[in-house]
């Protein structure tokens, strides 16, 4: 047809134009209703579906960054860290990002990620003065109990087995200073590449034993990385990349660390059946509110989390992109469990009767997330969390708070109401000009923190009432109220700045072994602080290490008086009385710290310098063993034994076999090990 002809063809564009234009906004509609479809899951969660469990069940890796804020990462909030890492989990994941930790530590954050319940029921209400008690009922003990094949690796002193996260894990990874590469000597955190390299062989080794027996269980695999934690000290090439940032720099390094151990479940052909969830345990202030690090508020910055959840791959590979679905509705920690657990098609059992267990229950507050994943709504319940680490470390005033998507109500002696819509930076306090509102989530807080009173067990032990009476008789105890703890007690708020400069001050100075300096600068802070509990207790030690035992034991007396649930207290008080040439009363104090955590070495060490002193040699290398079973430092302790059976119990055997296991820690010869033996303590 030539160009006339088709131009006599044409129709008129007068008659035509009505249908055109008809025509468009069909066409347009229905793009519109295409891309809202193709939308709608990115929103709510959409018309997504869980995929079909393979008969052998879902592998389940759980990643926990500590200290990272999310509004950092390009990965969640667009943040200036690239996380190439990250992006792989989030392509085709799942994004939370309004998760909320229960409390702005690691310890009781990471307490409320293995209960799925919050910090007033499980207990553990500070890093390393609690441990969770054996009365609650772990993520990777049920799991395990549903076969599971559990196993953990982390890199921090705070997440030590001895604290109670290790219940229910085959392998629990805490070693922090055996001879491996990239470790030092009394180490209280691992560089996140031999995390992962170690999380990386695990996977390998299993990936091998199941090519083998096709019957292999499914695994639950815990990894934590540190690095974001404070002190901030990236590799040179991440800080130069951050230059000035160097908290940056240790986000952009962990991110690599992640990307290997992704790399090890994609090379082992495990990837294609393993859910992966990412979660930071909490934030960082970075200065925010006058606070450089966390734990002494409940700002947004230290409790907003990071939280991607990727589905398996199909094709076993993770690949960069847009999340599947964001959530923008408030979630916390605690929903992690139930979510894994229904993912796992494990149920939660309720009571001991439904799980043979004696334990009398398994309540988990949490709520599983994955309704919402597959297109339900999710309900819009206030999230509680708290610090009381003012309260249990320094004697001031503990912090409770509820958040809601619109508000956060925080009780405190100076009590604060934010509109985090549109202040979502909380600096504006609306206590009073809001009071309808103050009350009506005081209220909704009251009613969570009633539920202490149903929890089947604390992370502390308690004194009983005849080892206060013994206290008191001795003096140690001046007085007690039983006042709530934050009556009369100071803000935090009006305390940060003196957090940051007398205290740290003379923390900093015991740290580097300063001694006297140290002892002149904590007295000087606790004439501004008399009741702080932390400062006596870093007085004490300040003044035992530089001879002056006798005013040692009356800081530290005074510590445990204001804080007897202190096992950091009573061992440093054991440790000056038996400098003081009291070894009972010595041994009263580490029994005291002992019972407040079972598996401190820490008191069995104290314990074993007791019955040396006293020339119960037996006794005390018992106690040494203890020690070391429980996560004392190796190498002391096997030196220590080695001396003490050779010197003292004149037993070669065991001599011989604590040298060779001192010089395999030393990485030297028998010879270059007998030389380097530590000497038997002396009081």
């Amino acid at each position: 047809m030539n160009r006339a002809d088709r131009s006599a063809t044409r129709p008129a564009v007068g008659r035509t134009r009505p249908r055109l234009l008809l025509g468009l906004a069909a066409a347009a509609l229905a793009l519109l209703v295409c891309a809202l479809l193709l939308l709608a899951p990115r929103l709510r969660g959409g018309r997504w579906r869980m995929p079909t469990r393979p008969p052998e069940g879902w592998n389940l890796l759980l990643v926990s960054l500590d200290t990272t804020r999310p509004d950092r990462l390009a990965a969640c909030d667009g943040g200036p860290v690239a996380t190439p890492a990250l992006d792989r989990l989030r392509g085709g994941g799942f994004l939370f990002a309004e998760m909320i930790a229960p409390a702005p530590n690691t310890l009781p954050a990471h307490a409320s990620l293995f209960t799925g319940r919050n910090p007033y029921l499980h207990g553990v209400r500070e890093n390393t003065e609690h441990a969770l008690g054996p009365q609650q009922v772990t993520l990777a003990e049920r799991l395990s109990a549903a076969g599971y094949e559990t196993a953990a690796f982390v890199a921090a002193f705070v997440m030590d087995a001895r604290f109670g996260l290790g219940q229910g894990f085959g392998l629990y990874e805490d070693r922090l200073s055996e001879p491996e590469s990239g470790l030092a000597p009394f180490a209280v955190e691992l560089r996140g590449e031999i995390v992962a390299e170690r999380a990386a062989r695990w996977l390998f080794d299993y990936a091998g034993r199941r090519a083998q027996d096709a019957g292999q269980p499914p695994f639950f695999l815990f990894v934590h990385f540190y690095d974001a934690h404070a002190p901030y000290q990236p590799p040179p090439h991440h800080a130069a990349a951050h230059p000035g940032r160097p908290y940056e720099g240790e986000l952009a390094y962990q991110d690599v660390c992640l990307g290997r151990l992704l790399d090890a479940l994609e090379a082992t052909g495990e990837a294609p059946r393993t859910w992966v969830w990412v979660v930071s345990d909490h934030g960082e202030s970075l200065g925010e509110h006058g606070e450089a690090t966390h734990s002494l508020f409940v700002y947004e910055a230290p409790i907003r989390v990071v939280s991607i959840l990727r589905p398996p791959p199909p094709d076993g590979r993770y690949r960069a992109g847009a999340p599947h679905a964001r959530c923008t509705s408030g979630t916390s920690l605690i929903s992690v469990p139930p979510t894994l657990l229904e993912i796992a098609g494990v149920p939660l059992a309720r009571t001991a009767a439904e799980t043979g267990d004696a334990r009398s229950t398994e309540r988990i507050e949490g709520r599983s997330l994955l309704p919402w994943m597959e297109g339900a709504e999710l309900p819009s319940d206030p999230i509680y969390c708290e610090t009381l680490s003012p309260w249990i470390s320094y004697h001031w005033a503990p912090l409770y708070a509820v958040r809601t998507p619109q508000w956060k109500y925080i009780r405190a002696p100076e009590a604060e109401l934010y509109d985090l819509e549109r202040d979502p930076r909380e600096r504006d306090n609306l206590i009073a000009e809001r009071p309808a509102r103050a009350a009506e989530l005081a209220g909704v807080l009251e009613a969570y923190l009633s539920s202490a009173g149903e929890a089947d067990g604390d992370a502390r032990r308690v004194a009983t009432e005849a080892e206060r009476a013994r206290l008191r008789s001795l003096g140690y105890i001046a007085s007690e109220s039983r006042a709530a703890p934050e009556a009369d007690r100071p803000d935090p708020k009006r305390m940060v700045r003196f957090f940051h400069t007398r205290y740290q001050t003379g923390k900093n100075l015991l740290y580097r072994g300063r001694y006297d300096e140290a002892a002149r600068a904590l007295r000087e802070a606790l004439q501004l602080d008399p009741l702080n509990n932390s400062l006596l207790v870093y007085l004490g030690t300040a003044l035992r290490e530089s001879g002056r035992p006798e005013a040692a034991s009356r800081a530290l007396r005074q510590a445990v008086g204001l804080q007897p649930a202190s096992p950091r207290a009573w061992n440093g008080w054991g440790r000056s009385l038996l400098r003081c040439g009291r070894p009972d009363s010595a041994r009263w104090a580490h029994e005291q710290a002992r019972r407040l955590i079972p598996n401190s070495p820490e008191a069995w060490m104290g314990l074993g310098d007791v019955n040396l002193h006293l020339g119960q040699y037996a006794p005390a290398a018992a106690a040494y063993d203890s020690a070391l079973a429980r996560g004392g430092d190796a190498a002391y302790l096997h030196g220590l034994l080695a001396r003490l059976y050779r010197e003292r119990l004149h037993d070669p055997t065991a001599a011989e076999r604590h040298l060779r296991a001192f010089a395999r820690l030393r990485g030297v010869d028998a010879r270059g090990a007998a030389a380097q033996l530590p000497p038997l303590p002396e009081p």
